[in-house]
């Protein structure tokens, strides 16, 4: 994964913790195209084969460790962004994929 390390004072901690979660979870930063952070503890990762979003903390019940939710792009059928006042949210749909709203 290539980096703009133009401001690096503002990125270092943001890449260093992003890195930390592809290894986690066993994502080589070599495969990944986009690798987004939320607002909390959430990542939103794409790689030339699928999209990964992984969460951690206590409202997905998951302190230790992450809870990992994969697709590949042939299964999506849909993806919406939808953003309100002050939050935004991505979601991700395929189909035979239960989706239900949450509240984290």
């Amino acid at each position: 994964m290539k980096f703009d390390y133009a401001d690096r004072r503002a990125q270092s901690a943001y890449i260093d913790e992003l890195l930390k979660v592809m290894n986690a979870i066993g994502i080589d930063d070599k495969d990944v195209m986009i690798g987004l952070k939320g607002a909390y503890k959430e990542y939103l990762i794409t790689t030339g084969d699928e999209v990964i979003i992984a969460k951690t903390g206590y409202m997905t019940g998951h302190t230790c460790g992450y809870n990992v939710f994969r697709m590949t792009y042939q299964n999506i059928t849909s993806v919406t962004v939808n953003f309100h006042l002050r939050i935004g949210y991505f979601e991700v749909s395929g189909g035979g994929v239960q989706s239900s709203p949450k509240s984290y």
